[in-house]
């Protein structure tokens, strides 16, 4: 709320008021005189009659018409009547808002425990001075700050306690010598890319379920009976339980034998005897082509070969992945399998291998290929990937020994 003024602002009453009204006219044409008022601005005012004097306040004035609070600063409401004086004047309690120079500081100082004077700009000007900037301040001796929350991410001022315990988040308690981001570079050879480097070694070993070695293998003596046998103790073991004859092993009756002769059990005892089938049989090569395949893409069929069969040979025209199996059962659950992953042992995966380019791989030992249906069949189960890079048939060559028709 603001008090205004205008000088020589003095009217009559155009007519009579009583004394609970709360509005009143000034002749027409008089209340120019006084201040127009907005946004809370009041001005006070006397009504004056030949018996009473009554201070008034101006709420709103349009034109000559005003709406007014009545017996202000202890006077009391009374009527008047058209024709009595209305004057805007500066009261006692309008004159008290506005400052006595007696209470302004003049010695260019605050006093911290006054409440009844205003500091002079010189006052303030010095008080200013010892205060920092809100834009870039620079402080100085020991500034205190409040301390953020613990994980806090915006723009509050970071006390020592705030970082110390981020960085006691951070170490969380880690060993001594590996609770600095030197001693973790330290403990990785400075090796920016360490993960890639162990990907690499790692990749190098075997895994220790059904590892498959390559080159020459080097194992300790076994001592017990889940060792990996060497070769010395194989040799070993084969010369002390060699025999000079047949009859010298326990459960064989062979007496005389002759060329061509198998054992077999007669309930008792192993005895020779003419063998009646099997064995014996001729070499045959069987060729398998695949419908056009895309690269990466997979045949399943079956080759006819044997109930069971040497697989001696493979050949391949270009160059592909060939893994055989037992039943089809088998070849779906190894169906996602990725090259140079061992299969899981048991499952029936007979044979594999993945051909760079076209050509013939000779086996040594030979592969045992046998149908595992609940009725044999002459049926092997086969994979075939295409891994030449275009769309194309692959030809597979098997050179094989009947041993079970």
């Amino acid at each position: 709320m603001s008090y205004t003024f205008t000088n020589n602002a003095i009217a009559k009453l155009a007519s009579a008021i009583t004394s609970t009204d709360t509005a009143l006219n000034v002749v027409t044409g008089q209340g120019v005189l006084f201040p127009s008022l907005s946004g809370g601005d009041v001005f006070r005012a006397r009504l004056k009659s030949s018996t009473a004097l009554e201070i008034i306040e101006v709420t709103a004035r349009s034109a000559d018409a005003f709406t007014i609070v009545r017996a202000k600063e202890g006077t009391t409401a009374a009527g008047f009547a058209a024709g009595d004086e209305i004057r805007l004047c500066l009261t006692k309690e309008v004159s008290e808002e506005f400052f006595q120079r007696g209470e302004i500081d003049t010695d260019g100082t605050l006093a911290a425990d006054s409440d009844t004077k205003i500091a002079s700009q010189k006052a303030v000007k010095t008080a200013l001075d010892l205060k920092a900037p809100l834009a870039s301040p620079t402080f100085t001796g020991d500034p205190k700050a409040p301390t953020p929350s613990p994980g806090d991410n915006d723009t509050s001022i970071a006390t020592t306690a705030f970082v110390a315990a981020a960085v006691a988040a951070l170490v969380n308690a880690a060993p001594g010598a590996l609770d600095t981001l030197k001693e973790l570079a330290d403990a990785i050879n400075d090796d920016a890319s360490f993960a890639a480097t162990m990907t690499t070694a790692l990749a190098a070993k075997a895994p220790l379920a059904s590892p498959t070695f390559t080159g020459h293998v080097d194992v300790p003596t076994p001592t017990n009976s889940t060792d990996a046998a060497t070769k010395d103790y194989v040799d070993s073991a084969v010369s002390a339980a060699a025999v000079a004859a047949l009859d010298d092993i326990g459960d064989v009756v062979a007496p005389t034998p002759s060329t061509g002769d198998v054992l077999t059990w007669n309930g008792s005892d192993w005895v020779n005897s003419p063998a009646t089938g099997g064995g014996g049989g001729s070499r045959a090569t069987v060729t398998k082509t695949t419908a056009s395949l895309g690269n990466n893409s997979v045949e399943n069929g079956t080759v006819t070969l044997a109930k069971t069969s040497a697989l001696l040979a493979i050949t391949a025209d270009r160059a592909c992945r060939v893994v055989l199996y037992q039943t089809s059962t088998d070849r779906t659950a190894d169906a996602s399998r990725a090259v140079g992953v061992p299969p899981t042992p048991g499952l029936g995966v007979l044979f594999e291998a993945v051909f760079p380019t076209s050509e013939t791989i000779r086996l040594g030992p030979v592969a045992l290929l046998t149908n595992g249906d609940g009725t044999p069949a002459t049926s092997i189960y086969y994979a075939i990937t295409n891994l030449s890079g275009a769309t194309s048939t692959v030809q597979i060559d098997f050179l094989h020994l009947a041993l079970e028709s």
